[in-house]
């Protein structure tokens, strides 16, 4: 995440002229706009309207996201129990 955070967030890739306890809490703080930013932000389609489904949290591109991994991790669950499988069998 801090590689995201460093892409978005110019003041990462300076040294800061505050001290260093301000310093620790700059990339907590980043990390939460950024996760805000995720949330709030909307794909609009060419003519500037929002798409159905397109804002996250709503059906959008983090559900989708997250469809994808469980059936990867899914799909890759039953490789590993069938790799156990054949190990018994030999």
């Amino acid at each position: 995440i801090f590689g995201v955070i460093k892409c978005h967030f110019q003041i990462l890739l300076l040294p800061p002229e505050y001290p260093i306890e301000i310093q620790a809490l700059i990339p907590v703080a980043l990390c939460v706009i950024h996760n805000l930013i995720m949330l709030h932000e909307q794909d609009p389609d060419a003519d500037g309207e929002m798409l159905e489904g397109d804002s996250r949290g709503d059906g959008g591109t983090g559900e989708v996201a997250r469809a994808l991994c469980d059936s990867i991790a899914e799909a890759m669950w039953h490789d590993y129990q069938e790799y156990l499988w054949k190990q018994g069998q030999t």
